[in-house]
């Protein structure tokens, strides 16, 4: 589900190369209360699930703290600008 900006309850974060993603993937959900792993991908991002009282972009800005993490986004829908 997405809000009218297209942001979906998820965070996309970026595992650093120096860590492993599916052995971080697991203390990202323990880092974020109510989270759920929703997928790590083979390039090393895992996709978080919050739950629907969290700030995806507080929770980004939080996780991109660690030493671990490349970066952390808010994830959102990419939609295609008509063409002018």
């Amino acid at each position: 589900m997405t809000d009218e900006s297209g942001r979906l309850n998820r965070v996309i974060v970026k595992i650093a190369p120096h860590a492993t993603a599916a052995a971080i993937a697991s203390e990202l959900v323990a880092a974020v209360d109510g989270s759920e792993l929703v997928r790590v991908s083979p390039s090393g991002r895992v996709v978080l699930s919050l739950p629907t009282s969290s700030d995806a972009a507080e929770v980004a800005a939080r996780l991109s703290e660690r030493d671990d993490v490349t970066y952390a986004e808010a994830d959102v829908v990419d939609r295609a600008q008509p063409d002018a």
